[in-house]
């Protein structure tokens, strides 16, 4: 594999001049090359320039420095190009590290790059498109007249690819009509711009240094793109995981929801760390949190507050991550996260010994994302399965066989055609104790089909047919190493929840899509993109056999909510 020493925004540059952060310096060692661009196996940069149009000239990779040639100016387009290849190659790094996903990402798309535009246009705004196969960051003027790259935050560049990652594992959330399922999109894009304030040391020491290495309260790690938020005037940053949101308190718009699941979230990584931070402070004999004793360096509490924030940024990405490999595929809710989040991490570390996942239940009550505990139970009806592992891997018709034999178990209606995704044979490392680690094999079978339902509730002047189409799914995680019978443990299987509550908002969905003019019905994807453009914030939705399929409702999920 190639390396490369890349130089990237810490923060948004207000936070970073306002808490005396620098750029940071991240080392890329999982790619097989760099070529000039930015360009690297997984996501190529194509910049230009946003008052002409005109693709600028790509950055001169030197492999003699293993860095790419910028200027001193930080703000120049070679930098913010660097800068936002770096963020996003960082990001995809700790999604796919042996203790979190352990495999690399593939994109949802015919194409092994991720195309990345660090300077789109004119825009207050930054999205993932897939069928653009892209990344756009637009950049635009606040009141003081500054110019505001979003592609220099690394909260907003660090969203937008938790995104295209989600949508890599999951692409059926792409055509969801659940906003609860597009503010899971949210919430997981989210949480990727807070993990990724965790990699960095600067935050990290800056935690320690004024807040005395706690989580607690507001900082630059719960505050979500707080230039952007305060560009656009709205006083505050554009979201914030501290926060004590219910599902009830909210209205059913995405960005709105996501802010309850984060809150929910954030609340037990909040707990974890400050279990870390005493179990820290114990081991080595010292006060928690106590800051200025000595120098960081050292082995003072500043030393022993850093170790700890160290070991729960690795710790938080593992049990939040790895739990997209779990999720049902299709129209998932926040309380399918929370099942798919508490199962995985049960897998991965039977013993809870601070506490967090029982911070994390009561969370979900209390925000009314589940209504009791036991809505949270999730053990698999069957411990262990016969089958052929190899065979279901490697052949697209044993697979299929393998399911339309298990349709009853999987939740699949008889006779209802279905679609199997790529199955993941995946090698995630668990740590098994004693400073002990060891790499278990499991596979990941994704199956989906479509459910149709009533058009209840849609008013008659929108034309629309009598019943619509959703897609349905399960998610099954087996290991993929045989008990001494040659049966294989069953570890998960999550399906869609199929409560008619989602059923009625699902037409609500359509409702309020439809009278925003964010709602085409097109014979295709071609006439529809003709009419509308490739990157316009609007829903495709084709008309055949008096059944109503929307796809590709995900385009509308922009860094902000619409105007």
């Amino acid at each position: 594999m190639a390396i490369a020493k890349l130089r990237i925004a810490v923060e948004d540059p207000l936070v970073a001049q306002r808490h005396g952060l620098q750029w940071d310096s991240v080392e890329i060692d999982d790619e097989p090359f760099f070529l000039d661009g930015p360009t690297a196996a997984q996501v190529a940069i194509v910049d230009r320039d946003s008052q002409s149009g005109r693709l600028a000239p790509p950055v001169r990779w030197l492999p003699q420095r293993r860095s790419y040639a910028i200027p001193d100016d930080l703000g120049s387009p070679e930098a913010i190009a660097v800068s936002v290849f770096g963020t996003i190659l960082e990001t995809l790094s700790v999604f796919q590290r042996p203790d979190v996903l352990g495999h690399r990402i593939r994109w949802q798309f015919n194409s092994s790059q991720l195309l990345v535009v660090p300077r789109a246009g004119i825009w207050a705004n930054a999205f993932y498109d897939r069928y653009s196969r892209s990344l756009q960051f637009f950049s635009f003027d606040s009141d003081d007249g500054r110019r505001i790259h979003t592609a220099l935050s690394r909260d907003i560049v660090a969203h937008e690819t938790g995104h295209a990652v989600v949508d890599a594992l999951l692409p059926a959330l792409y055509d969801a009509l659940n906003p609860e399922t597009l503010g899971l999109h949210e919430a997981i894009a989210d949480l990727t711009a807070i993990v990724m304030a965790l990699q960095s040391r600067q935050v990290r020491n800056w935690l320690v240094r004024e807040h005395g290495g706690r989580l607690d309260g507001d900082t630059p790690v719960s505050q979500l793109a707080t230039e952007f938020g305060w560009a656009r005037r709205l006083n505050r940053p554009l979201r914030n995981a501290s926060n004590s949101k219910r599902l009830d308190d909210v209205p059913p718009e995405p960005h709105r929801l996501a802010e309850v699941l984060t809150g929910a979230v954030w609340a037990a990584v909040m707990r974890l760390h400050a279990s870390a931070l005493e179990r820290a402070a114990a081991d080595a004999g010292s006060a928690p949190g106590i800051s200025g004793a000595s120098d960081s360096a050292g082995g003072g509490p500043e030393a022993i507050a850093g170790q700890a924030l160290g070991i729960s940024a690795l710790r938080i990405a593992r049990i939040l991550f790895r739990t997209l490999d779990y999720l049902p595929p299709a129209e998932a809710t926040f309380a399918d996260y929370a099942r798919a989040l508490l199962r995985s991490d049960t897998i991965a570390y039977p013993a809870d010994e601070t506490g967090y996942r029982d911070v994390l239940r009561q969370e979900f009550v209390d925000r009314r994302i589940v209504g009791s505990l036991d809505e949270l139970r999730h053990d698999p009806d069957t411990e262990s399965i016969d089958v052929d592992l190899n065979d279901v891997l490697e052949s697209d018709w044993a697979a299929y066989a393998f399911v339309e034999r298990e349709r009853d178990w999987l939740g699949l209606p008889r006779g209802r055609p279905f679609r199997l995704f790529p199955r993941r044979l995946v090698q995630r490392r668990y740590y098994v104790g004693g400073g002990r680690h060891e790499v278990r094999r499991e596979m990941v079978l994704q199956v989906t089909w479509e459910h149709l339902e009533a058009n209840d509730g849609v008013p008659a002047s929108l034309r629309l047919p009598p019943r619509r189409a959703v897609f349905h799914g399960t998610t099954l995680v087996l290991g993929a190493d045989p008990d001494p019978h040659g049966r294989y443990p069953v570890l998960s299987c999550l399906t869609t929840d199929r409560a008619a509550r989602h059923a009625a908002t699902r037409s609500e969905t359509i409702r309020r899509l439809a009278g925003r003019g964010q709602l085409d019905v097109a014979d295709s994807w071609q006439s529809f993109a003709a009419r509308h453009g490739p990157l316009a914030p609007v829903a495709f939705a084709r008309v055949a056999d008096q059944t109503l399929r929307l796809r590709s409702t995900a385009r509308l999920l922009h860094l902000a909510e619409s105007d």
